[in-house]
Parts: structure tokens; sequence; C-alpha cells
């Protein structure tokens, strides 16, 4: 590392860098280029929804099941009621002593609805105790409305995007767009991958809306650090157009770096201490926060930025080669 101009922000009395370091992070490119990829690959195979793949360990939300509402009579936690289940999910909702039971059906027949009632009733008396609480009512959701859901929550997240990569293109230009974009879809994917494969490994649970509104959060916060960063690239550019680009993004990304880590890591903090103390109603949520923060920060210094470089040398070759193919055009034509 290298020291620069410390024409930078005053990011206040404490800092974990000292102002003006440079680090090459664009050296790093190829490595984080492997090491993405491969993440990538592996998470994209996890999820595909078939043989002899694992797939998403979809919830009641989007396979179908029942939705059932008590009321215990004495004060008890979502750990107590849970018992030693892991197949069903019991959630705080708003209300004294009231919680949300979600259980996937437990047969395909046409006796599905009051099967799974009779195992909830079954579950709970073991759990709570027979007379300790009690049934306020049962909502049963179909196999076809989780595959709206489902639908509903891949469209969610393409717009998203798209809408992402019209903003950067008006704000930026369409390079700027394309890189942050591919690097959104690579912080996606990897985070629903890992989260599978963290619930197939008892540390996760299923794939519920909670999930997807954790993913949609990621969409918005993700691409936050590639913003600042881009808009530095942006700033750098006008104040130093001679500086070759390389070391113009290298330049930018170390001196957001101060901002960076004061600003996720106060993130990191509060998902941690979430993901420890706000119990099972939280958990999931919280995970699939910090698996998207951790990997969006990352992706933003050595995925988008290094697209970026990428993408504009490959776009500069393509017309230095137009340019020098209408040059031969000419001198042929002349010659002519």
């Amino acid at each position: 590392a290298r020291r620069v101009d410390a024409s930078v922000d005053d990011h206040g009395r404490f800092e974990w860098l000292r102002p003006g370091i440079y680090l090459d992070f664009l050296k790093w490119r190829k490595q984080g280029y492997l090491w993405s990829g491969a993440l990538f690959l592996a998470s994209a195979l996890y999820i595909l929804p078939f043989k002899p793949f694992p797939g998403s360990n979809w919830g009641v939300d989007f396979e179908g099941g029942l939705l059932t509402d008590i009321q215990v009579s004495k004060p008890m936690t979502v750990q107590q009621i849970q018992g030693p289940f892991s197949d069903w999910r019991v959630q705080k909702v708003a209300g004294e002593n009231m919680f949300l039971v979600r259980m996937k059906f437990v047969s395909a027949g046409q006796d599905q609805i009051p099967a799974t009632q009779a195992e909830v009733v079954k579950r709970l008396n073991q759990t709570i105790g027979e007379g300790n609480y009690r049934i306020l009512g049962s909502e049963s959701v179909s196999n076809e409305v989780g595959s709206e859901f489902t639908r509903t929550a891949i469209i969610a997240c393409i717009i998203a995007s798209f809408g992402i990569l019209v903003y950067l293109w008006f704000r930026f230009e369409l390079l700027f767009g394309v890189a942050a974009v591919v690097a959104l879809f690579h912080d996606l994917i990897i985070t629903y991958g890992v989260f599978n494969m963290l619930g197939d490994l008892g540390w996760a649970g299923e794939v519920t809306l909670d999930v997807v509104a954790a993913l949609l959060v990621i969409l918005g916060y993700s691409v936050n650090d590639t913003i600042i960063i881009f808009d530095r690239v942006r700033e750098n550019m006008k104040l130093h157009p001679a500086m070759p680009l390389k070391d113009l993004i290298n330049r930018s990304i170390s001196e957001s770096l101060n901002r960076t880590v004061n600003t996720v890591g106060t993130v990191i903090v509060v998902l941690v201490v979430m993901l420890l103390l706000g119990g099972k109603g939280l958990h999931d949520f919280a995970l699939v926060l910090l698996i998207g923060v951790i990997k969006g920060t990352y992706s933003s210094s050595f995925v988008a930025s290094p697209l970026l470089f990428d993408l504009h040398n490959y776009m500069k070759r393509r017309q230095e080669k137009a340019r020098r193919r209408a040059r031969e055009q000419r001198v042929a034509l002349v010659g002519q």
C-alpha cells in the first residue's frame, strides 16, 4: 500500500485506516473472480429445483400448509413452544401470549387439513400441555397460493434489479449499471444459496416471506456501497482526467474504505445482536441480511469495481478495433 493525496472527506476522529492510504484492489481481481465464480456456481447449483440438486427449502408460504393462531395461558417463549420439532415454525405475534404456528401439510390426500390440524394439536399438547392453550383459528395455504408467492417474489427481484440498472444508467452510464447489477445478482444468488445450505445443516429455517423480504432489502442495501464507490470514481475522473483508470478505481475504493468499514461494521453489530437475542422470529431474517451485507460489501470492491474496469477496457478495445477497421476501409477505397 502507498499513500496518495489526502484530499478526501474528513470521517471524524476515529478512523480504521490512515487518510490517503492506497490499496491495489484490482491486482486481486482474477482471484476475486475465481472465488466469487466458485461460490456463485455452488450456490446456483444447490438451489436448482430438480434432482440430484437439493433445491430450495420452501416453507409453508410457498409449498402450502396450515397457519394456526394460538394463545397460551401463561408466559412462554417461542423456543418452549417449538420444542424438539424442527419441521414447524412458531412465531410471536401481537397480543398477550399469542403465537402463530406454521406447519406444512403432513399428507397429500383430501384429509390433509384435518390430519395436519390433529398433528398440530398433538404437538402443542406435548410442548405446552393440554388445557394450557387455546386455538383461536386456522388457515390453510394451498400449493397454488404458494406458487403465486414464488412467482411474485421472483418478479419483485427482477423489477428491483431492472430499476437499479436504469437508475445507475441515468446517474452514471450504462457500464456502471451493468457492473452493479451483475454484482447484485451475484450477491443475491450466493446469499440465497448459502442460506439454504445452512438450513439443510440445521442452522437456518425454511424459506418464508420473511426471507424474501430480507432478500429485497439486500437488493437495495448491497448496491449502496457500490454506488458510493462509483460516485467517487466519477468525481475522480473529473479531478484527475489524466490518471489511468486502474489507479483511479483503486484510489476511489481506498478513499471509501473508512466509510465502508464504519457503516458496515455498525450494521453487522446490530444484525449479530438480532441473530443472537432476537429469537426464532428474527433469526432467519437477520441471518439473510448478515450474509447479504457481508457479501455485498465484498462484491463492491472485488466484483463490481473490477467488472467496471474490465468492461471499460473491453469497450475501449472494441472501439479501437472499429476505428482501425474504418481507417483500413478508407485506405482501400482511396487505393482503388
